[in-house]
């Protein structure tokens, strides 16, 4: 069961860094109705698809003190910590690689499904109709749509894409947390459900959706902030300091992240064109790395020859 409903939880993780954007949204004893909604998502993704094929196993040791550092970042009670480390090593050993953004994701699912299915979900989403690539840590296929994504800017958005990449801000250096963790910590819980369920009906489309949302919501507001670079990161980032009103706990789904979701859900993209951009820039990236490889591997012969020389 996921772990909001165990008596254990909420006596020791009322404060846990996961519900900093709870808002009461789940509660002690009020908790089935979200438990129920979430029992849907492994369906809702087709989690089933080809699990039994995918379970393998790397030797994950290297990892374990990352594993413990975020399991630690996120829970206070060890009995959840442990069972938030174990579910990461088994995952690490199956995808072969971490990014803190899968354990956010991780952390999330536990709260409302079973490790297992919260398992079989993650694994799902390394498929390429999700996050595919995303949970390496280097990511390269982030990389890859993150330069898509500024070219869904620079021709859906003009003024405030070349405003942003003009500015160094570049979304590599923002995205990360709405695709990769797909904005645990960054959204409200009421709204992250939301998120979560359309992400894992219309698959890595929905993210290019939502992102094009915010940015065109958040227009005016990146424009005003001219070249304060910082200001304008903390927009992009969702920083809650910025949001104060938006985030307390409220029944009403007219706020600001209301209505990112549901212009989200009206953004017309044609995924032929974005799988075309996708093949484009992944050779573009390629490209550059084989650069970097190569004169890394021509400064590493001129160190071998000057030590020869000495």
């Amino acid at each position: 069961m996921g772990f909001v409903l165990r008596e254990s939880f909420w006596s020791t993780e009322n404060n846990a860094p996961i519900l900093d954007l709870n808002y009461g949204y789940l509660a002690k004893g009020e908790c089935n109705e979200y438990v129920e909604r979430a029992s849907n998502w492994i369906d809702l993704c087709d989690a089933n698809k080809g699990f039994e094929g995918k379970v393998g196993g790397k030797d994950t040791s290297g990892l374990l003190r990352i594993f413990r550092a975020d399991a630690e970042r996120t829970f206070v009670n060890e009995e959840f910590r442990v069972e938030m480390v174990t579910l990461l090593q088994k995952l690490g050993g199956e995808i072969g690689d971490y990014h803190q953004g899968m354990g956010y994701i991780v952390s999330f699912l536990c709260l409302v499904v079973s490790t297992d299915d919260a398992h079989k979900i993650v694994l799902r989403l390394t498929d390429e109709e999700y996050s595919q690539g995303y949970f390496r840590g280097v990511p390269e296929t982030f990389a890859r749509d993150a330069q898509v994504f500024q070219r869904l800017l620079n021709n859906r958005i003009p003024e405030v894409g070349k405003h942003l990449s003009s500015s160094g801000v570049v979304p590599e250096a923002y995205l990360s947390k709405w695709v990769i963790g797909l904005c645990v910590h960054v959204l409200p819980f009421r709204c992250l459900f939301e998120y979560f369920e359309q992400f894992l009906k219309h698959g890595w489309l929905f993210l290019f959706k939502f992102g094009i949302a915010l940015v065109e919501t958040l227009g005016t507001q990146l424009l005003e902030a001219k070249r304060d670079v910082s200001k304008m990161f903390s927009y992009l980032r969702l920083d809650k300091s910025l949001f104060p009103d938006e985030l307390k706990e409220t029944k009403e789904k007219n706020t600001f992240f209301d209505q990112v979701l549901q212009k989200a859900q009206t953004i017309e993209l044609e995924k032929s064109e974005i799988e075309e951009m996708r093949k484009e820039e992944w050779k573009i990236l390629q490209e550059r790395l084989e650069r970097v490889r190569q004169r890394e591997k021509e400064l590493d012969e001129e160190d071998d020859e000057s030590d020869y020389e000495s």
